[in-house]
């Protein structure tokens, strides 16, 4: 992944953010409820990552607490990203791997069975934070971790 890549990904309508140097690291992608589309799932499933994982991260959205300090309405949420961006880390430390970030509000999330990511084909939610590991096809399902999985290091 180059500066090529980045640019490609960012003309195309993603947030983009990279979290290391020389091309290594995470290539970070987010959108919010209100952008997110079918189309986002199958533009991230085409997505050339040159042999890199691809991972779609859903997870309770950040909000400032009141005194500056931004931090996720949902528990496992805050305590399962430590563990998730630790365990990422270690495991890519000399490479790349793309994810696409889908953060939830709660207010549209909390008892709606209707919420999109909880109808979305491919996602179907049943809590967060879920952290799926992504082919062309979509979620390798016996690799996608629950809200409890997510908090398990041993998964």
């Amino acid at each position: 992944v180059n500066r090529y890549h980045i640019s490609l990904l960012k003309s195309a309508g993603y947030q983009i953010s990279t979290t290391a140097p020389q091309g290594r690291g995470a290539v970070s992608m987010e959108f919010n409820e209100s952008s997110f589309t079918e189309q986002t799932l199958k533009d991230f499933s085409r997505l050339n990552s040159f042999g890199a994982p691809k991972f779609v991260l859903v997870y309770g959205a950040y909000v400032d607490d009141g005194s500056g300090r931004r931090e996720s309405w949902c528990p496992d949420t805050t305590t399962a990203m430590g563990l998730i961006n630790k365990e990422l880390k270690d495991v890519f430390a000399n490479g790349t791997y793309f994810m696409l970030k889908l953060p939830v509000e709660r207010q549209g999330y909390k008892g709606n069975p209707q919420h999109p990511y909880r109808l979305n084909k491919h996602l179907k939610i049943t809590g967060v934070p879920t952290l799926y590991l992504w082919h062309s096809d979509g979620p390798l399902n016996a690799l996608t971790l629950d809200d409890t999985g997510c908090q398990n290091a041993s998964k």
